[in-house]
């Protein structure tokens, strides 16, 4: 899709879902008219009134969205994400938490992300430090940092029957690193300029996303250059506030989730500023 960030795109998955790929350099005009259209697609398919339309931007596509490629070519954004020396902070990626009463309305999800049940299992997280699991604290489940090892594990029923998963997330340079070196894997330490749960006291996310499913937040480089007029960006600073910052691309949906990735991990009060 490269050649073609100029335009927009309408994919059918049938009553499954309606997808609207907006490219990073189309016109407003084309931005405003992709959902109108897409939802006059709807109409003319004969397609039921509540099937799902949802509107993807170029750079920010779900998983649900690309399992629907047979290849996708990822366009990776971790060469800029990875620190500059040994003391710089390890950048995070924070996704939003899918309750099981999404799945329950949206069943389609579920299936796609081929989920064992429906969301409602228990959950524990752990990084690993020194080659030994820490327990992650609930209240910041969902945030990953680029450089760390982690171990989820999910306790689910069937019928009356205890199930368990054991979930590896290993980040490809510790992988490749360890392995050419042969070394055991390990997670890697924090800087002073981070709190009690890791988190830096200040960064700048860029949110990608328009629903509880699909919505994640990777930190960028904390600069002007980094801002982007199609998505919505977090800024946490220490001297001059908090700062939720809409692009003129971006849509009320995307700027909800915003709102929602702020609550879990800026302390205080927000000032939302638009482009």
């Amino acid at each position: 899709m490269g050649p073609q960030r100029q335009d927009s795109f309408i994919i059918d998955n049938g009553v499954t879902g309606i997808w609207v790929w907006v490219g990073q350099r189309a016109s407003p005009k084309e931005r405003v008219e992709a959902m109108r259209n897409a939802h006059g697609f709807v109409t003319k398919k004969g397609y039921p009134n509540n099937t799902p339309v949802t509107r993807v931007v170029d750079g920010g596509e779900p998983v649900e969205f690309k399992i629907l490629f047979t290849s996708w070519k990822e366009r990776s954004l971790m060469s800029t994400l990875q620190p500059k020396s040994n003391s710089a902070r390890l950048s995070m990626s924070i996704h939003t938490r899918l309750d099981a009463g999404t799945l329950h309305e949206h069943p389609q999800i579920a299936a796609a992300s081929q989920l064992v049940d429906n969301g409602s299992g228990d959950t524990e997280v752990w990084r690993v430090e020194d080659s030994a699991l820490v327990q992650v604290p609930r209240k910041i489940y969902g945030v990953f940092f680029t450089e760390d090892c982690y171990v989820v594990h999910y306790k689910y029923f069937t019928g009356s029957i205890e199930r368990h998963i054991v979930y590896y997330c290993l980040p490809c340079q510790i992988v490749d690193k360890n392995l050419r070196e042969g070394s055991p894997l390990a997670g890697r330490s924090r800087s002073s300029s981070t709190d009690i749960t890791g988190i830096p006291e200040s960064f700048l996310l860029q949110v990608q996303g328009n629903q509880t499913h699909n919505t994640r937040a990777i930190q960028v480089e904390r600069r002007a250059a980094s801002l982007n007029t199609n998505y919505v960006f977090v800024l946490k600073t220490l001297r001059f506030g908090n700062f939720l910052w809409s692009g003129k691309g971006s849509t009320g949906d995307e700027r909800e989730m915003a709102k929602k990735i702020a609550s879990t991990v800026v302390r205080g009060d927000y000032e939302v500023l638009y482009e």
